[in-house]
């Protein structure tokens, strides 16, 4: 059976990235952009964050005989997926109780958390393939 997680991360960077645009074009214009757009962007966003960090941790489980630099790299990939799944749980229960009750600067606030965490998601995607291409870890020849 084919490993889920190389599948599986492209989602999250996908959504993180798209809701993060979404967001910025909402504070600018609501008329572009109306709030369940902005909410059902946020759910797909964080909601696709788990699987990948899911099945990355199930992938970790098989792997055997890291070197240290290995394993720090490993760890810091995987500390990074954990920051990234407490800013989008963070992010989907601020927009969801707050969403009506938006102050211009809150929303503001709201959108560079919405930054941080695509950079975090665009940084957690380097190291990741860092794993893959530097390391060989998750592929054939590992």
């Amino acid at each position: 059976m084919k490993p889920l997680h190389p599948a599986l991360v492209h989602f999250p960077i996908a959504f993180v990235l798209l809701q993060a645009i979404i967001a910025w074009l909402y504070r600018y214009s609501e008329k572009l952009i109306s709030k369940p757009v902005l909410l059902v962007g946020q759910t797909a966003a964080s909601a696709s964050i788990l699987p990948a960090m899911l099945s990355g941790t199930w992938e970790e489980d098989k792997l055997t005989e890291l070197s240290t630099l290995e394993q720090q790299a490993v760890n810091q990939h995987e500390t990074a997926a954990y920051v990234m799944l407490f800013l989008g749980a963070l992010l989907f229960i601020w927009l969801y109780l707050r969403n009506d009750r938006w102050k211009s600067t809150e929303l503001t606030l709201f959108c560079t958390v919405q930054i941080i965490n695509l950079a975090l998601m665009l940084t957690t995607s380097h190291w990741g393939g860092n794993l893959v291409y530097l390391f060989g870890i998750g592929t054939s020849i590992r």
